[in-house]
């Protein structure tokens, strides 16, 4: 003789058909408070007329090409220095940009001054973030463009004027 046994237990799939729409349903309102509380910050004003800075930036990045140029950027966290070596040109300075990719304040813009064994400035390490990292000339009429993952202490930075971006 079979015997029938019954639980008296509650039933799992009526639990899950409540629990599985209401977590759906929590999860959306804690999305809805992050973006309310914490959402993009507005593009700026001339946004618009950014594409025109593009092409003048792939004109610089072409001419750095045929001037035989590329940067090495290290970080010395002994001394709190930044070195920069430069292979086809030797201008008295250089700017170094590294821009945040979310947080303006962040950003970082220096001004390395050449001696001997290149350019020097000082700096300090970077939060981790991927960075934008631009170095130009002072009269502007080349520039190196690339992008760092990580903060300066993950090791030299090489940019040629071939470098990805992206």
């Amino acid at each position: 003789m079979s015997t029938l046994r019954t639980s008296a237990g509650p039933n799992l799939v009526l639990w899950l058909l409540w629990i599985l729409p209401s977590a759906a349903v929590a999860a959306s309102f804690a999305s809805l408070y992050l973006a309310v509380r914490s959402g993009d910050t507005p593009l700026p004003d001339a946004y618009h007329w950014e594409g025109q800075a593009l092409t003048a930036d792939e004109a610089l990045q072409t001419r750095a090409r045929t001037l035989g140029i590329a940067a090495l950027l290290q970080f010395d966290a002994a001394t709190g220095q930044c070195h920069v070596t430069l292979r086809g040109d030797s201008p008295a300075q250089l700017r170094v940009d590294l821009t945040h990719p979310t947080q303006r304040a962040a950003d970082q813009h220096w001004i390395l001054q050449r001696d001997a064994t290149g350019y020097h400035t000082d700096c300090q390490a970077l939060p981790q973030a991927h960075w934008w990292v631009q170095i130009t000339d002072p009269a502007q009429q080349w520039q190196l463009r690339g992008r760092m993952r990580g903060n300066l202490d993950a090791g030299p930075l090489t940019l040629t004027p071939d470098t990805q971006a992206g």
